[in-house]
């Protein structure tokens, strides 16, 4: 690989590095810092290795590999749950290409032009992008609980056995300022023939706590446990785990909550 094509796409890796911290704070905050980066660090190598009046192509494709080449993984292994953070790269990815047209222009008029298009898919676009996935992921989250399917009593069963309803709460995209507390409630069902006892009720760590559950389930009945998100502590993707200990023959079950925490 030539030596300048290689510095761009280990300088494109290591600022990703750098910056990347952000979308856990807020895509807002890492649209804005990681293309306003890479904006200034491609147009620094262009200047640097580039022939004057191009566009230095290779060189910001090179930094754009760099910088993909440690998300892609990410993106594979889970998705759908950094669907919403794929606006910080599209965005990254025209601030490459506006330093490059900037680079061999050269003019105010589009340097400015640039600018102003930065913050649209920063302000306006990230906004519509937001609401428009939220309201799909809240319908598909309230078509999924129409789906459930509740546990019943096991006859045969000679212990007691604590089931579950649906052992996963996501409640999708929330911003700090419009709850402060978001509520999630578990049923759980002895479908064993002896009472369950809990005993037990742990988190995996703070942001979440549970603030009331059944202390006995009798045969057939269902209960409910409550756990509340504290989203004022809580910032980017979310999610924990509540650890269920009884004396039930299954007497270790897990709970889990998940969802993004915007600022």
């Amino acid at each position: 690989m030539n030596k300048k094509l290689a510095i761009c796409f280990i300088s494109g890796m290591l600022l990703y590095l750098l910056t990347f911290w952000t979308s856990g704070i807020s895509v807002f905050l890492a649209g804005w810092v990681q293309s306003l980066a890479f904006f200034a660090l491609t147009y620094f190598l262009l200047m640097k290795f580039a022939e004057p009046k191009s566009y230095g192509t290779s060189y910001a494709v090179a930094v754009v590999l760099g910088r993909l080449l440690l998300e892609i993984p990410i993106r594979i292994y889970e998705f759908p749950e950094t669907l919403y953070s794929i606006l910080v790269t599209i965005t990254v990815l025209f601030a490459v290409v506006l330093a490059a047209v900037n680079f061999s222009e050269k003019r105010v008029s589009v340097f400015v032009l640039s600018a102003v298009f930065i913050a649209l898919m920063n302000t306006i676009v990230h906004s519509e992008f937001y609401h428009t996935m939220r309201r799909d992921y809240d319908y598909q989250l309230k078509m999924s609980r129409k789906s459930r399917v509740i546990l019943t009593k096991d006859p045969t069963a000679t212990t007691g056995h604590l089931g579950i309803e649906d052992n996963k709460f996501e409640f999708g995209f929330v911003r700090k300022d419009e709850q402060k507390t978001i509520r999630c409630p578990f049923v759980l069902i002895n479908t064993g023939s002896k009472p369950v006892v809990i005993q037990k009720v742990d988190v995996s760590c703070g942001g979440i706590t549970v603030t009331d559950y059944p202390k006995v389930i009798a045969p057939g009945e269902s209960k409910t446990l409550y756990a509340d998100v504290h989203t004022e502590s809580q910032s980017g993707f979310f999610n924990k785990v509540i650890y269920i200990k009884s004396n039930a023959d299954n007497n270790l079950e897990i709970l889990q909550i998940k969802g993004k925490i915007q600022e």
